[in-house]
C-alpha cells in the first residue's frame, strides 16, 4: 500500500527529474502526472477525485518546503555565489535559476528585500515588547 511519505519521495524526485533537465516545474502537472502513475482507468470517479485532491495537496505541501527553502542557508547555491540557488519559486512553478528571466530574477530580489523588511519590524517589536515586559517586571 502506498503511504504519503511515498507520494512526497515521488513528488521530490519528479522535481529533481524535471529540475535536472533545466525544465520549470509547475504544480498543476506535477499533480496530474502523479494521478496518471497512479491510477488504473477502471478506477471510479471517487478514486480519482480522491487521488487528485491527495496529490495536488501534497504538491502544495512540497511547493510550500521550497518557499521556506528560499531563505535558508543550507541550499544547494549556484558556483561562485554565496546566496543565490539552484532554483526558485516562481508563481507556482519551481524553475531552475538559469532559466529566470531577468524580470523574474528583479522581481525574486524585490520579493526578498520587502520580507527582509518584514523581518526587521518584526524584530523591532520584539525589542519593544521585551523592554515593556521588563519595565513592568521592575
Amino acid at each position: 500500500m502506498i503511504e504519503i511519505k511515498d507520494i512526497d519521495r515521488l513528488i521530490r524526485e519528479l522535481c529533481a527529474e524535471k529540475l535536472q533537465q533545466g525544465e520549470r516545474v509547475k504544480q498543476a502537472w506535477l499533480a496530474q502526472e502523479l494521478v496518471q502513475r497512479h491510477t488504473k482507468p477502471s478506477d471510479s470517479d471517487f478514486s480519482l477525485c480522491a487521488a487528485y485532491w491527495t496529490s495536488k495537496e501534497r504538491v502544495a505541501a512540497h511547493f510550500r518546503e521550497e518557499k521556506n527553502r528560499e531563505t535558508d542557508d543550507s541550499q544547494t547555491k549556484l558556483p561562485g555565489f554565496e546566496k543565490l540557488q539552484t532554483r526558485y519559486l516562481i508563481r507556482g512553478e519551481l524553475v531552475p535559476t538559469e532559466q529566470l528571466t531577468v524580470a523574474e530574477v528583479r522581481t525574486k530580489a524585490k520579493e526578498l528585500r520587502a520580507m527582509a523588511r518584514g523581518l526587521l519590524a518584526h524584530a523591532d517589536e520584539l525589542d519593544r515588547y521585551a523592554d515593556a515586559k521588563q519595565d513592568a517586571a521592575e
